[in-house]
């Protein structure tokens, strides 16, 4: 997926948080490009860099003149030391197989913002892709993942849902900071990820703060009135039961709003009146369908039929109701036949 349009919103709002503070380094897991996809987010872009009093990337899509290269030359001009991992050596990346590879001492914890931005669900060994953010990801650093959620078939070979990354940071400690979803064409109008969610394509996006330096754990969902071993339920750190998941306190719990004319953004609660208006401005007017033709009949004049001597039209005749079928006898179930129980 990369660096596009709904990572730019959010970095806009980071930004204004105050959460870049201190971000002097970011590794990626996968090699990536930046790629503002629209011509509306070109200005974006160009924004965000100038807030940040650096130029803007010159890497442009010969095709579409968008702004579009490797990652790691925005982050370097972000004044960022940069790296990424991937099994893809492409942008520079260094060679690393997420479903073997483990982070060593040269690399742990050197990651002020550690970013997932659409690669894990391309990886089988899904524990060890989180293992390596965790162990890259100081104590204090951020981590964040934009995925898929909803109906992205066929790509990759996992979704993922905001219980998921409620349930990693309750196992890990970390803080997280907020759950939001992207749904073109909102992209900078970033709901918190809770029911109900769009009908169409969406991805989760998960921030949190690692708070310590524990190693990393897995995390295990349990509930009431399940029996688990008092040895298994040991190896994890979260032994809480919940009935019904719900995301632990966020400190961003609310709408992700950047307005692309005067670049502020703002942190609307969800029942704000302006969202309505704000979501029907995103989307573009549904052309009107043309209505249907009615095939003209031809005409006929009197007396045509008789003239012609043709037989006139015969009436239709009333259907009559057919005598219901006799059903056959209701048959035993498959079990009932097997086990010779039941009819």
């Amino acid at each position: 997926m990369g660096l596009g349009p709904p990572v730019f919103s959010l970095y806009k709002f980071m930004i204004d948080q105050g959460l870049f503070e201190g971000v002097d380094s970011v590794v990626e897991i996968g090699s990536q490009e930046y790629d503002t996809k629209r011509p509306e987010y070109d200005a974006v872009l160009e924004r965000l860099c100038a807030q940040c009093g650096v130029e803007t990337p010159p890497g442009r899509d010969p095709e579409t003149g968008r702004y579009k290269g490797p990652a790691g030359d925005l982050y370097r001009l972000l004044g960022c030391r940069y790296a990424s991992l991937d099994i893809d050596g492409r942008f520079g990346a260094i060679a690393f197989d997420l479903n073997y590879d483990r982070i060593g001492e040269d690399l742990r914890w050197s990651s002020a913002l550690t970013t997932n931005l659409g690669t894990t669900e391309h990886v089988f060994n899904q524990d060890n892709c989180f293992r390596t953010i965790h162990d890259l990801t100081r104590p204090g650093g951020l981590m964040l993942h934009v995925l898929p959620m909803n109906n992205y078939v066929n790509h990759g070979l996992f979704s993922y849902s905001p219980t998921f990354f409620d349930s990693l940071a309750a196992a890990n400690g970390y803080e997280l900071l907020g759950l939001w979803l992207t749904a073109k064409p909102h992209l900078n109008l970033l709901p918190p990820a809770r029911p109900r969610f769009p009908a169409g394509r969406s991805m989760v996006i998960a921030l949190s703060r690692r708070s310590d330096e524990r190693d990393f754990v897995m995390p295990l969902q349990l509930s009431n009135p399940m029996l688990v071993d008092d040895a298994m339920e040991a190896r994890y750190a979260t032994t809480e039961r919940r009935d019904r998941s719900s995301a632990r306190g966020l400190r961003y719990d609310g709408v992700v709003f950047v307005d692309l004319e005067t670049f502020a953004s703002e942190l609307l609660a969800p029942g704000d009146e302006r969202l309505a208006a704000l979501a029907k401005s995103a989307r573009k007017p549904a052309g009107k369908r043309p209505a249907a033709k009615e095939k003209a009949k031809p005409e006929r004049a009197e007396g045509a039929t008789e003239a012609a001597g043709a037989e006139p039209p015969r009436e239709k005749k009333a259907k009559q109701a057919r005598p219901a079928k006799a059903r056959p006898p209701k048959q035993r179930s498959l079990l009932g036949r097997l086990f010779g129980a039941g009819a």
